[in-house]
């Protein structure tokens, strides 16, 4: 069987910024205290004490006990996040690492959006104060609270050793707890290929975030694995929703190098990259 196997790389549009999380941690774990409606967060009806945003998710004093699979897990943390006015405009983005649990994210008071296990985000541009100082509360729960969805799950414990953590190493993946990334207003998140002999074709997709949508060249380009000049290229224009897209590029490819199962196997290498539209 004939195939065409790739590693792909997104080339993202960042940028260097002066943005941070300043203020250090504040930590509430509170109480179920009876609740049932998952679509709110619960009360803050703990105390704030200093702890970190990492390890092991607190719990309050009368939350059941166990891993994150049959304990209680609900907890807020707050922190100042600093913002210069230089980067208005861009994307400023918080990426989690989650372990069996969500996060729903606050930003000056205002819900900006929920980050879903085990690597989901949240964009907070749009509710940022910029050059100055921002409150930014984030409610922890593998309860489903603030979600309106339970969380389960019916892996194997022994696959996942982690329970409770934000950040995480579960089956060679490391996560952080959470990244602050400032970026252009459209941006990569993640790419992949699909590889056709039967067409002659290679499609090429990507998530591409934005935050007001409109239209961005959307670029790829193949190399030997190895690096060298490009053997195949293409570019479309995509129309960007605000939010998330799903974007595609075809790239017609009648002569491509099959792999095979021999030693020093040949491959390629695609990377993808967006012009135009708020990307530098």
């Amino acid at each position: 069987m004939k195939r065409l196997i790739w590693g792909v790389c997104a080339m993202l549009a960042g940028s260097l910024s002066a943005a941070t999380l300043s203020g250090g941690w504040q930590v509430m774990p509170v109480e179920i205290d009876g609740a049932t409606d998952l679509t709110k967060c619960l009360p803050e009806n703990g105390e704030w004490k200093p702890g970190n945003f990492g390890g092991v998710c607190p719990q309050a004093p009368k939350a059941k006990k166990g891993n994150l699979m049959g304990g209680e897990y609900n907890c807020y943390f707050k922190t100042t996040l600093d913002v210069p006015a230089e980067d208005k405009g861009k994307s400023v983005y918080l990426q989690f690492g989650l372990n069996l649990c969500h996060a729903v994210v606050f930003v000056n008071g205002k819900e900006a959006g929920v980050a879903y296990c085990p690597d989901g985000g949240v964009e907070i541009a749009p509710f940022l104060n910029y050059g100055g100082a921002n409150e930014l509360k984030i409610f922890i729960t593998n309860c489903g609270f603030g979600t309106g969805e339970k969380l389960t799950y019916t892996g194997r414990d022994d696959a996942n050793p982690s329970f409770g953590q934000l950040g995480f190493n579960c089956w060679g993946t490391k996560r952080k707890a959470l990244e602050l990334k400032v970026q252009s207003a459209n941006w990569v998140e993640t790419a992949w290929v699909n590889p056709s002999w039967r067409k002659k074709e290679l499609e090429v997709f990507a998530l591409v975030h934005s935050l007001a949508g409109g239209s961005v060249k959307f670029g790829a380009q193949v190399t030997e694995d190895q690096g060298g000049a490009a053997v195949k290229s293409g570019e479309t224009e995509a129309k960007l929703r605000k939010g998330v897209t799903k974007v595609k590029l075809v790239i017609p490819w009648q002569d491509p190098v099959c792999w095979e199962l021999v030693p020093n196997a040949h491959l390629y290498r695609c990377g993808v990259s967006l012009a135009g539209g708020n990307v530098p």
